[in-house]
């Protein structure tokens, strides 16, 4: 006779139970895995930005602004929206050739920072314009203060799960991780 091969229906359980059980140790840790991710992936984001604009201001020898702006989607934005934050609307950078820290005509526009999502935001700080301007040589054009974008997400502030982008008087800037206060 031939032997019947498979599996019983107790092997089976036993196998629907182990993975229910590392489901439901590793679907919080995922959850925060994927949050980690896009974090850091915005924070990168703008820095790159951060970098181009002070790079274009050496390369050109010419003041770069970047500004928040309640429409940098559309086919002719603004600077403006809601202060302080950049996420909403996103933000642009452009030459600004008539030294005026807005948006207009003569102005070469350079990028367009795409507005944030999935429960993240974009904060700049209060204390310094409502806009950061690199100067001709790359420094800062802050009157002397550093410029603060806090990127954070939906998890309590007290969690330290926040990253801030500073941008000092020099305007070489560096990424802080860990930060607890998102309201730069």
């Amino acid at each position: 006779m031939k032997r019947e091969t498979g599996f019983t229906i107790i092997e089976l359980l036993i196998v629907v139970v182990i993975a229910a059980v590392v489901a439901a140790i590793g679907g919080p840790a995922m959850g925060n895995f994927i949050k980690n991710n896009r974090l850091q992936s915005k924070t990168h984001a703008v820095m790159a930005d951060v970098l181009h604009a002070r790079g274009e201001a050496v390369t050109r020898k010419k003041s770069v602004v970047m500004c928040r702006s309640a429409n940098a989607d559309s086919a002719t934005p603004t600077c403006g929206g809601t202060a302080p934050d950049w996420g909403t609307g996103g933000y642009i950078t452009f030459v600004d050739e008539d030294l005026s820290n807005t948006f207009n005509a003569g102005d070469l526009l350079l990028r367009r920072g795409a507005k944030v999502s999935d429960n993240v935001t974009l904060m700049l700080d209060g204390t310094v314009d409502p806009e950061i301007r690199f100067s001709s040589d790359g420094t800062l054009n802050e009157g002397g203060n550093t410029a603060f974008l806090a990127v954070c997400d939906d998890r309590p502030d007290a969690d330290g799960f926040g990253r801030r982008i500073d941008v000092p008087p020099h305007g070489r800037p560096r990424i802080i991780t860990g930060i607890t206060d998102c309201t730069p």
